[in-house]
């Protein structure tokens, strides 16, 4: 596990450009932003050596299918994501999980980072963060959860929140029947426990120890320091950015764990699931 802060924008891109052309095997971006996902994917097929795509909720059915296959049969090098990618995706040689955009909390963290590595062979969890990737993260909460006199408007005017995505959790207190000032209270206790979420997100990436240990405190766990090998731990116990080209060549053979062939090709699946009715 590692992570990186960087100054700006630029210099976040530079480092992916740069960690994307010399990782070897297949690898997962995550992303809080759908256009940000298309735009950098774009940008990945341009300027580097590897095959990749953009996935997010917002794609039809029919392509986000196609690009979890060919992801899955090794067609694709590199997916970038939102957080909608990886539910119910198995392929266990991913290689490296780089996030893109801090993350809301540590528990979706912890999840997506999971999912390199699982043939048990060694993988990286690296996650990129620059100054303005918390006030993403702010936003996002701060546009969730309305203020007490939007929401008293809202329960005025039920009508303004129909098919209105920006209402929905208001909405659902409207028609679960809970008044106006109980709405607001729960309201806001959902708000304060997101934020005090990224704010942990954020100690995360400026810890001074071991990050292992960071997380399994969050889930009232401790590290069993005589099982850890600390030369795959984190970047506390090992100098890991000067060094990843050589842990690169090292351990994360691209040929290391390959897939096994599908029985039943997945263009076949997509036609009968997709094109049947046509």
């Amino acid at each position: 596990m590692s992570a990186k802060i960087l100054s700006n924008q630029s210099d976040k891109n530079d480092c992916l450009i740069s960690l994307v052309n010399g990782l070897n095997g297949a690898g997962i971006i995550y992303f809080s932003s759908r256009n940000t996902a298309e735009s950098v994917a774009a940008m990945l097929a341009q300027k580097t050596t590897k095959r990749t795509a953009a996935y997010h909720g917002g794609m039809e059915n029919r392509a986000r299918f196609q690009i979890q296959q060919q992801f899955m049969q090794g067609e694709i090098d590199v997916v970038c994501a939102t957080s909608a990618f990886g539910m119910g995706i198995d392929k266990n040689n991913v290689r490296y999980v780089i996030h893109y955009h801090l993350p809301g909390n540590i528990q979706s963290y912890m999840q997506e980072i999971g999912r390199a590595g699982r043939d048990g062979k060694p993988a990286l969890a690296i996650l990129l963060y620059e100054p303005n990737d918390r006030y993403l993260q702010a936003n996002l909460i701060e546009n969730t959860y309305p203020e007490d006199q939007l929401i008293a408007y809202l329960y005025n005017h039920p009508e303004k929140m129909a098919h209105n995505d920006q209402f929905r959790v208001v909405e659902f207190y409207h028609e679960a029947g809970f008044l106006v000032d109980k709405a607001s209270s729960l309201l806001h206790q959902a708000r304060q426990r997101r934020i005090n979420e990224l704010e942990e997100m954020t100690r995360y990436i400026f810890t001074s120890g071991c990050r292992r240990q960071f997380l399994l405190r969050c889930f009232d766990e401790s590290l069993d320091a005589g099982s850890v090998n600390y030369q795959f731990c984190c970047d506390f116990h090992s100098d890991f950015w000067p060094r990843w080209q050589a842990f690169n060549a090292r351990y994360l053979k691209s040929a290391a764990s390959k897939p096994k062939k599908a029985e039943t090709d997945w263009r076949e699946t997509l036609q009968k699931l997709f094109l049947s009715k046509n």
